[in-house]
């Protein structure tokens, strides 16, 4: 018999609650948080072994997960407000109540909540029916057979959420400039200036930088990042990049404050602490 689980949720990773000011696609977080806030993920699964599995897989990529053991612990949950960034749900969920056991039916509840109806929802089952399939697909936007790769899992959700925020949020052109206080990186040109001083980059830098400043804040994880460099590319070759670009924003300003500007997350990755406007 599964255990009923705490009423709001197993798990969750982060200090305080995670859900209290949701961000883009939902009302956009307020910035004055001190620690960088990773994307916030919901996982509705009955089985209590997949729900840690795919708990901590997840969070060891870098989110923040809350996970419910039915779909009434999850209901209760968003009803109060608690509105993840993007959604994982069991499409068979165990339960008493053959209410309780449809996770079609929890996905058309979250969407018909105030201020959720643009969080990307993610289908897990082992379900072959066509007529199935085709349900899920019609009310989210991927269906993943049971168990999941992990690293798809993780893939696939961290593109879900660039593309609703470039969609709902009006995310900038990934080829125009970016603005981020005394730092003005230029996609479509390659080149990056601090302070207007030109930065001289290698690829893998110019690229490890670009997906920092892209959402200031957040947490971009190891895992992150290495895909994003390619094949043959480790933690350890991450925190050598970023120690190097550390090293030329010192070059290029003395005072450039390395440490904070370039946050260190133990055990996460990195994430871009700079001003929001020009000092």
């Amino acid at each position: 018999m599964e255990e009923r689980g705490r009423l709001d949720g197993d798990s969750i990773d982060a200090p305080g609650d995670p859900f209290e000011a949701p961000r883009c696609p939902t009302p956009q977080r307020a910035r004055e948080s001190e620690a960088p806030l990773p994307d916030r993920l919901a996982i509705v699964e009955d089985d209590r072994d997949q729900r840690e599995l795919l708990g901590a897989g997840l969070r060891k990529r870098g989110f923040a997960v809350t996970a419910y053991p039915s779909r009434s612990a999850a209901l209760h949950a968003f009803a109060a407000g608690r509105i993840p960034e993007l959604a994982i749900f069991d499409v068979n969920l165990a339960g008493g109540d053959p209410a309780d056991r449809d996770g079609f039916e929890l996905c058309r509840e979250l969407q018909a909540l105030p201020k959720s109806e643009q969080v990307p929802v993610i289908f897990l089952t082992r379900l072959e029916d066509h007529r199935d399939q085709l349900t899920g697909l019609s009310l989210a936007v991927a269906y993943l057979r049971k168990p999941p790769d992990l690293e798809l899992l993780a893939a696939q959700a961290r593109s879900l959420l660039a593309w609703t925020r470039r969609l709902y949020c009006g995310e900038e052109d990934l080829e125009a400039p970016l603005l981020r206080g005394n730092l003005r990186v230029d996609p479509g040109a390659s080149r990056a200036s601090w302070r207007g001083r030109p930065l001289e980059l290698t690829y893998c830098e110019f690229e490890i930088l670009t997906r920092l400043i892209r959402t200031p804040e957040r947490v971009a994880s190891f895992e992150e990042l290495c895909d994003a460099l390619g094949s043959n590319v480790t933690d350890n070759t991450i925190a050598t990049h970023i120690q190097h670009l550390r090293d030329k924003f010192t070059r290029c300003d003395p005072e450039f404050p390395r440490s904070t500007v370039i946050r260190s997350i133990p055990k996460r990755g990195y994430a871009w602490q700079g001003p929001a406007d020009p000092a």
